[in-house]
């Protein structure tokens, strides 16, 4: 399953890591590249560096045949944003978004869109 991931904090790092050694293809995207450095040299993901609603950084990273799209990174709004373009520009099959507001949550839960919060 070819995956992709933004955020690379504790969150999105453990689920791509998990994700590898499972065998899937991921793909992680954060806009610090100091971030992307906590998978270690013995990632076999790709890594990318940018902005993970940016449509360009999403195509490097194989969206248009991703299986699954999880935003992890640390902003409600960004979450949302890239969740809604891999859903609903790309069609990404399974997309999760993961949000801080619980309100928000609920929000685009009615909405149809998969939330952790």
């Amino acid at each position: 399953m070819k995956v992709i991931i933004i955020g690379c904090g504790r969150v999105g790092e453990q689920l791509a890591r998990l994700l590898v050694d499972e065998g899937h293809q991921v793909a992680v995207i954060d806009y610090d590249a100091r971030a992307l450095a906590r998978l270690g040299p013995n990632f076999k993901g790709q890594r990318i560096t940018g902005v993970g609603f940016d449509r360009d950084v999403l195509i490097k990273a194989g969206i248009e045949q991703a299986d699954a799209f999880a935003a992890a990174s640390s902003s409600d709004n960004a979450n949302i944003v890239a969740a809604r373009i891999a859903h609903n520009i790309f069609h990404v099959p399974r997309v999760v978004a993961r949000l801080f507001d619980p309100q928000r949550a609920e929000i685009y839960r009615r909405l149809g869109m998969l939330t952790i919060s």
